[in-house]
């Protein structure tokens, strides 16, 4: 198949497409987008719908959408989608994913997106439950973001109006690279996708960037490769944003560089639970979750923010592990409430089911058995002033009454 574009080539053909429809405001800020594409976000590449078109039959499209990505010109292509010229509707740029974490990777692809063609509608496709928990079952697939938490995410730091969730059937994941983007652009007649040098689609994961533009040259789409999202961690690290990343960070512990890849604080949502009710006997009374599902970091004690339904925040003092001070018991994660004065809000007796939302700033230290309970709570009073400072500036807001509700 013939070689659509080259990324110089596409900001060639803006320039020329600019001169002769300089009246576009569309067009005023392509050539822009394209170029900072080009300096910051990898290679621009366009799919092209050119299909069984000869060398010899192109004069019959000159001007039209087909020309415009047989040729490479992804410009001419997003401006005639935008103006509504072809009387096709609004544009439509699509980003496909998991988008578990929504990190800031993720936010990347989605401001490609709209840095290409500002006026198109994003959508984002996902999957539910994960792909990888229906391939391989019989290994826990713990999630970074749960389905509700996902969807807001992708419309409040993406800028996503339009997200398509797909069960990933054994059928599904069955259909061959051709066969799933016909079976998409079924269901979402899209104009662009936006996906990074090593997306992969279709069964065994067999189509990538060459076999989507292929595909877009047969159905008639854009195909825009953005580079990878790199960060730069607390010790100097670089690493790309990824899920898998996030992942790996959180269980050494290193919850302040996990925040860097999501671009926020990582956070739990769960209803709370009863636990063993000790720590109300020495004066740390807690709050312990159903995480069920979900990712913990690894065990041991952090700070953090605790935000329940009523709108109450608090400094959280975080604990994760198996308490082995008193016996090893379940894996538990639970939080002590905290004012701004460092003392432990006291907690009402019925806040079992509420949903409390946990936010882990940094890691203060690892779990540890001690020699009876003085040296727990001489251990408890540092950890109590390592968590104000680690979470200084962060007022308290306690409820109207005595007690947490």
């Amino acid at each position: 198949m013939r070689q659509l574009a080259r990324a110089v080539g596409v900001l060639e053909i803006a320039r020329r497409h600019l001169r002769h429809e300089p009246g576009h405001d569309a067009l005023g800020r392509l050539p822009e987008s394209a170029r900072e594409l080009l300096d910051q976000r990898g290679r621009l590449v366009a799919g092209g719908c050119g299909g069984g078109m000869r060398a010899g039959r192109r004069g019959r499209h000159v001007g039209s959408l087909s020309e415009d990505l047989y040729n490479g010109n992804l410009t001419g292509y997003l401006a005639r989608r935008l103006d509504g010229r072809d009387g096709r509707g609004p544009m439509q740029a699509v980003v496909i994913g998991n988008f578990d974490g929504v990190h800031c990777g993720h936010r990347h692809l989605f401001e490609t997106a709209r840095s290409v063609s500002p006026r198109a509608t994003l959508a984002a496709v996902t999957f539910e439950p994960l792909p990888a928990a229906v391939l391989r079952p019989e290994i826990p697939m713990g999630r970074l973001t749960p389905r509700a938490e996902r969807e807001a995410l992708l419309r409040s730091t993406c800028g996503v109006e339009r997200v398509i969730e797909l069960e990933p059937t054994p059928e599904l994941l069955g259909l061959s690279p051709e066969a799933f983007i016909s079976r998409l652009r079924g269901m979402l007649p899209f104009d662009l996708v936006i996906e990074g040098p090593d997306f992969r689609f279709g069964k065994g994961r067999s189509g990538d960037l060459a076999t989507l533009r292929a595909l877009g040259a047969r159905d008639g789409f854009a195909v825009v490769e953005a580079s990878p999202r790199v960060v730069t961690l607390s010790d100097g690290t670089e690493t790309e944003a990824r899920s898998s990343v996030a992942r790996g960070l959180l269980a050494e512990g290193r919850v302040a560089d996990a925040a860097i890849v999501f671009g926020r604080a990582y956070s739990l949502t769960c209803p709370t639970v009863r636990g063993d009710q000790r720590g109300r006997t020495i004066g740390w009374p807690t709050m312990n979750i159903d995480a069920r599902g979900r990712i913990l970091p690894a065990d041991g004690v952090y700070a953090g923010r605790a935000a329940l339904p009523d709108g109450t925040r608090a400094i959280a003092a975080i604990s994760i592990g198996t308490k082995p001070t008193f016996g090893e018991s379940p894996r538990t994660c639970e939080a002590t409430l905290l004012g701004p004065d460092g003392a432990a809000l006291p907690l009402a007796p019925d806040l079992y089911g509420l949903s409390l939302r946990l936010e882990f700033l940094s890691f203060i230290r690892p779990q540890a058995r001690f020699d009876g309970l003085a040296a727990l709570l001489a251990q408890m009073e540092r950890d109590r002033a390592a968590i104000l400072a680690a979470a200084g500036g962060d007022a308290a807001v306690e409820p109207p009454s005595t007690a947490v509700r």
